[in-house]
Parts: structure tokens; sequence; C-alpha cells
């Protein structure tokens, strides 16, 4: 076997030490000792050791001195195929929903922070907040600016690298929202279709908690890629959780996975960790519809002063551990949505057929 196949083969094998997945999908391009690596995924949070980890894999396969190997790897994130039949929308590639179903779990943080741990990796990232009665988006970025807009379109906020449409920028701060299901959803489908989203490569949606109108709205008319499930391992919480993962299996919208949130308490002063509630609910859940658990999420005070001063723990504590949990969960989020199914364009046009007079 030769040696640029040797390096083929080694590359398609290496194991991931982050996700633990084969790269069976990169494509490699070798000009003789130069040797470039493009996934679809954004891996700049974990260039470095990726690069020497893969590195040092060719080099127990070819003769390293004799060809003496550099190495690069880059991102090159795809269009996946939606769960419906909706249009996809021409700016965005993917679009992912964070659901939990039961409220108070801690969903918008989590989608707020996997947004922009995205975002630090490397891709081009928005964030939906699909709450129409209780956008909650604007409090944890503390911007309470409103929006631009025109006739026909509506101006993201952006705010850490991403772009950001909530209903709390259409409306004044205060102002309560009592909508019925139709206004709601339809006001819903005008932010994600009338915003002016530059080139993302996800979108993420804050889906509000319960399984109603804008749940259905939007697994049915919105070109749904895939969805990540938000839990705490109360047992309450996982009973409802299992309604909405109902919800997807019925629109067969994938599950990428489960963050467990709030699923330990880490003190700050003894450093021990503690169960709040029993480890065995999202245990027997996962095990029980084979779905992958993305990580688990600390009660941690650094989440929860981040929070509390508006501002993501992501960006004030990048370092710290919570951060860290959740770049590990977003970079799960990517590799999963990887493996899904391609978005193949209609290559036939439309025919339309006109009655002659």
């Amino acid at each position: 076997m030769d040696t640029t196949n040797i390096i083929e083969k080694t590359v398609r094998n290496f194991s991931d030490p982050f996700s633990k997945k084969k790269w069976q999908t990169a494509i490699i391009n070798r000009v003789e000792s130069n040797i470039e690596v493009t996934v679809p995924f954004p891996v700049k949070k974990n260039i470095t050791e990726l690069t020497e980890t893969l590195l040092n894999h060719l080099k127990h396969t070819t003769d390293s001195e004799k060809h003496k190997l550099e190495l690069s790897i880059k991102s090159k994130i795809k269009k996946h195929a939606v769960a419906n039949k909706s249009d996809c929308i021409p700016n965005i590639k993917n679009i992912i929903a964070v659901t939990s179903t039961k409220g108070g779990v801690g969903k918008s943080t989590i989608a707020s922070q996997i947004a922009i741990a995205l975002q630090q990796a490397g891709a081009h990232v928005g964030l939906l907040d699909a709450d129409i009665y209780g956008p909650n988006i604007p409090n944890l970025k503390g911007t309470h600016q409103r929006a631009k807009i025109t006739e026909k379109t509506y101006k993201p906020i952006q705010q850490h690298g991403i772009s950001i449409m909530s209903m709390g920028y259409l409306v004044d701060e205060d102002t309560p929202l009592m909508w019925r299901g139709p206004m709601a959803t339809a006001y819903l489908q005008q932010m994600l279709f009338k915003t002016e989203w530059p080139k993302l490569d996800y979108l993420i949606v804050d889906l509000p908690p319960g399984t109603g109108d804008i749940q259905l709205t939007i697994a049915q008319k919105i070109p749904l890629t895939a969805a990540v499930l938000v839990t705490t391992p109360q047992c309450l919480s996982i009973k409802d959780l299992e309604k909405g993962l109902g919800l997807l299996q019925k629109t067969q919208t994938p599950v990428l996975g489960v963050v467990e949130n709030m699923s330990h308490f880490s003190c700050p002063n003894c450093k021990k960790t503690s169960r709040i509630f029993s480890a065995t609910n999202t245990q027997a859940f996962i095990k029980k519809h084979q779905i992958p658990l993305l990580g688990n999420l600390p009660l941690d005070p650094l989440i929860v002063n981040a929070c509390e001063n508006q501002s993501p723990v992501v960006v004030t504590h990048p370092n710290c551990n919570a951060s860290q949990a959740i770049h590990n969960i977003a970079y799960l989020v990517a590799t999963q949505l990887a493996e899904l199914p391609l978005h193949t364009p209609n290559l036939f046009p439309k025919i339309v057929v006109e009655r002659l007079e």
C-alpha cells in the first residue's frame, strides 16, 4: 500500500478524542508532505490537540523521517436534510431546536451557551428565541435594544459573535404578550423567515416548554434539521421529556442527544460534588430510548452568577470546568449532526402548467 493510501486510511480510522467518533467522512488532500484534512464540523476550539493527536497517529503509520509530514485541519460545515418537507432557508444550513417540554430546567441558558460555544469553535451561528409569550434570551444576553424593523425585514441583534432574534427585541420590555395560538405561530414564522439572517452554519432555536402550537409549528412548518433535549434528573422533568420526545418522533425529527442540567452541585469552597436528584432517572431515559447523553452540567455558582449578571459563562470564565463541559456538548452536537443525511437539492426545475385561453 502506498503512502497516500496509508494516510487516508489512518485519517478515516482516527478516533476523535473528544467525540470518540471516527473521521470516516473527512476529505483528505495531500501535496507531497503537506496534508490537509477537512471535517464537517467546527474544530477551532480543539484544533491544537486534534492536530497533535492525529499527527502522532500518522507518524506511527508512515516513515516520518522520510516524509516529515505537516498537517492542517479545517472545517466545512454542510447542509443536512430537514425533518419535514419545508423549503430550506437560503442563508441557513442547519436549524437545531433545543427543547425541554418542562419549564425551569435551564434550557434557554443552555441554548444560548451552545450557540456561543459553536461560534467560538469557528462556526457561523444564529439564535432564535421561539418563546413568543415569555422571551428570555434578551434578559440572558443583557440586550434590550429594539431590533431595526423595515416593511419587509427584521435586523437581528449581534452579540458575542452570533446573530439573535427574539420577540423581546420587537416589543417594549414590559409589554405583556397576550396572543391566541394562530397569531403566536404567525409571529414565530415571521421572526424566522423575515429576519435578515447572515450566512449561518447553525441556527439554534430556543423552544418554549410544552407541546402546543409553537412546538407543532416548528416541527411541521419550519425546515428543522434536528433537536437537542434538555432535562434535569428530577423525575417530573423526565416524565415531561417523554412527551416532548414523542412529538419529535411523530414528526420524524432526529434527536442528537440529551443534556442533563443541574446534574449535581459543585461546591466552590470544598470542591466536592453532591447529587441533588436521583442519578438513575436520566440514565434510564437514555437507555430506554437509545439516545446519546451529550453531557452533564452542574448547578455551578459560576453559571448561576453569569446568568444573573446577564453574561454567558463561556465568555466570562472560558477556562472553568462548566465552560469546558459546554464546549464538549457543543462539539458533540456538531459531530452528531454531521452524521445525518445531507441535503440533496432538487435538480429538476419546477414545472408550471398554464391553461391556454
